[in-house]
């Protein structure tokens, strides 16, 4: 079958919506203002939104920008819950470590791996590939910089390694570090593979780390990590998320008890998962939880000095009422 796609442009996306979608012009941008913010978003990014304005009686390009400017609003949020919960599983997972060895290239040694043919990613590597390390002007030099120009990894192998059976590694290409350094420019995915497969002296790290966030057995802190990482990844690389789907985990103690009522798979459910993670879930009901979490959104939303600068003051143009009819929207959307 040949693709016979015809919209590749902002002006044909606006004409498709316009004569063949019915969607009605914007009440509060000009058509030039329009279409300059097609340009600048990207009609890819636009098109997601397109199946659920379509399911209402009446269209209008003002919906399509406001789905768009609040799901990228959303995604900054959730970009800081998920970072902050990223450096505290690394700080857990480097605890863990040192609690279990002094021997900073333990992680290296085949015998301290539950999991057969462990290995490190690429990316995570590529951060300690072997160089020369120019001067710099900097007054701080950053500490992969200040490792890499300071020490190599022979002589440490030679120290710390001395008769060991090795997992995989590539010595000539990479100056493996230090874990605390090797973990704290990891991708997020190399942590849980870690995290998994780490034994060292009887010592199961999962297992230590499961109790330490309060989780009642590896499974659920395997899935948990996943679906942290499904979520992370989508804030990451600017997907949508309050249309999406995403994985569902199973719930326990206040988080089981305040997600009965909604679809596990999307947006809210993830909200509330997060704040499960960072210990914030206090609320006596999940109707709280929206009032005082979510709809607090929506108002520093539609305030937001950046948001109105890269929409002609969009928000700030935007009618009460509407405005109103459209958090109802979303938040039927996301439960």
């Amino acid at each position: 079958m040949h693709y016979s796609g015809q919209i590749s442009s902002c002006r044909e996306f606006l004409n498709y919506l316009y004569n063949d979608k019915d969607y009605k012009k914007s009440l509060i941008l000009s058509d030039l203002e329009v279409e300059t913010l097609f340009l600048n978003f990207g009609i890819f990014k636009l098109k997601g939104y397109i199946r659920e304005i379509d399911r209402k009686c009446e269209k209008s390009i003002d919906d399509l920008i406001l789905f768009y400017l609040f799901d990228n609003y959303f995604k900054d949020e959730l970009y800081k819950i998920t970072s902050y919960i990223e450096n505290k599983i690394k700080s857990l997972l480097i605890e863990t470590y040192y609690e279990s060895t002094k021997n900073h290239f333990s992680y290296l040694i085949e015998k301290n791996h539950k999991l057969k043919d462990f290995y490190i990613d690429v990316p995570t590597l590529n951060n300690w590939k072997i160089k020369e390390i120019g001067s710099s002007n900097e007054h701080y030099h950053h500490y992969i910089y200040f490792y890499l120009s300071k020490y190599n990894f022979l002589d440490n192998k030679r120290r710390y390694l001395h008769n060991q059976t090795l997992i995989d590694i590539q010595e000539n290409k990479y100056n493996y570090p230090p874990f605390k350094y090797l973990i704290e420019s990891a991708t997020f995915g190399t942590v849980i593979s870690f995290i998994l497969s780490l034994k060292i002296k009887n010592r199961e790290i999962s297992k230590i780390i499961t109790k330490k966030m309060g989780l009642k057995n590896v499974k659920i802190l395997k899935s948990y990590l996943l679906r942290l990482k499904e979520i992370r990844n989508r804030v990451a690389h600017n997907n949508r998320l309050i249309n999406r789907t995403f994985m569902s985990v199973a719930g326990i103690d206040k988080f089981k008890i305040m997600r009965r009522d909604i679809n596990n798979h999307k947006s809210l459910d993830v909200y509330l998962f997060l704040y499960f993670l960072i210990n914030k879930l206090d609320y006596k009901s999940l109707d709280d939880f929206i009032k005082n979490e979510f709809l607090r959104l929506f108002e520093t939303f539609k305030k937001d000095t950046y948001y109105n600068n890269i929409s002609y003051n969009f928000l700030q143009k935007m009618d009460d009422i509407t405005f109103d009819k459209f958090k109802e929207d979303i938040l039927n959307m996301i439960k």
